[in-house]
């Protein structure tokens, strides 16, 4: 139902600004942020509407809860978007020691905080360290998929997608986590001893404020 109520707040609020109607749309988008801070769609209309004129905002919401990754990530977006590349890093990494992997996002909006400053380096032409960033999303990405298929019951396919994954990023302790519990599931008790280990052993490294 909350869910519902939010993509009604969505369409209300292009309709706002298609008709031209920006400061209804802006107290709208206002409301909506501050009621759901994780909503990327939210954060998405407001960088349209206000470009850098945002970032107070999103500096705000931050200070009322410094477990919420996602103001910084959006800030970072519109500092990209107006070429303040070190603000932008700044404000990337920051969101990056609060929650790295967007545990709590839906699948295809996690580790959103990589994917942006991925970008970001490839903007600096560091492109070697853009392409490790680059190679984090997309094993999230692979190991996603291997969760539908988990979901789905079909453990072995599902198995092989996280060992693509980790072929991708071999140091992501959700990755190495999967890996232990579809081999588990499987009875192979030895084989998710190990990828247990090296999880547990990247667990303190990668987690951020959030999930600590």
């Amino acid at each position: 139902r909350h869910g519902q109520h939010q993509e009604v707040g969505l369409a209300t609020t292009d309709a706002l600004l298609t008709a031209g109607r920006l400061p209804e749309a802006e107290r709208l988008l206002r409301h909506l942020v501050n009621e759901r801070p994780q909503d990327d769609g939210v954060y998405e209309r407001l960088l349209t509407l206000k470009g850098t004129g945002v970032v107070s905002l999103l500096d705000a919401l931050y200070e009322q809860d410094r477990f919420e990754e996602r103001p910084l990530i959006w800030k970072a977006m519109a500092l990209r978007r107006a070429g303040q590349w070190a603000e932008a890093e700044q404000a990337v990494r920051q969101a990056l020691a609060v929650d790295p992997t967007d545990g709590e996002q839906p699948a295809g909006q996690r580790v959103l905080g990589y994917s942006v400053l991925g970008d970001l380096l490839k903007d600096q032409q560091r492109t070697h360290d853009a392409a490790f960033f680059d190679r984090v999303v997309q094993s999230v990405r692979i190991a996603e998929e291997g969760d539908a298929l988990a979901e789905a019951g079909l453990l072995r396919q599902s198995l092989a997608k996280y060992e693509e994954a980790e072929g991708l990023f071999a140091d992501a302790y959700c990755v190495q986590w999967r890996l232990a519990e579809r081999l588990h599931a499987l009875g192979d008790v030895k084989g998710a001893e190990q990828h247990y280990r090296i999880a547990f052993e990247r667990m303190p490294e990668q987690f951020g404020r959030m999930a600590s």
